[in-house]
């Protein structure tokens, strides 16, 4: 949603709108709360930011799916 929010998509070099967003979008963000950051920069550096934590957790999901193997654990509880 914040690369929507930032132009992504949109011709050119537009500058940063909730207008990119869907009406279901920008309700959702209502309902939250949330906000986003005003400048180019910060809306980058974000952006950045949440992409360096979501690959930390899919290497954290990945390692613990690693190690419930090696302990022959599968999806749903059950034992090998």
């Amino acid at each position: 949603m914040l690369r929507k929010y930032r132009g992504d998509g949109q011709a050119g070099d537009p500058p940063p709108d909730v207008g990119y967003l869907s009406p279901e979008e920008q309700a959702r963000l209502a309902a939250l709360g949330a906000t986003f950051p005003t400048t180019g920069v910060a809306l980058d550096a974000k952006i950045l930011r949440l992409e360096a934590h979501l690959d930390e957790l899919e290497t954290a999901l990945l390692r613990m799916s690693w190690m419930n193997e090696r302990a022959g654990v599968v999806l749903g509880g059950s034992e090998r």
